[in-house]
C-alpha cells in the first residue's frame, strides 16, 4: 500500500500545479 500513498502524495503536489497550468494555457489561448 506504499505505491497508493506515494500516488496520493504526487496527486496532492500536481493539483495546484496542474490548476496553474490549466489557467496559464486558458489565458494564452484566449
Amino acid at each position: 500500500m506504499e505505491e497508493l500513498q506515494t500516488l496520493i502524495e504526487l496527486a496532492k503536489l500536481l493539483g495546484p500545479f496542474m490548476e496553474l497550468i490549466g489557467s496559464i494555457s486558458s489565458l494564452s489561448g484566449q
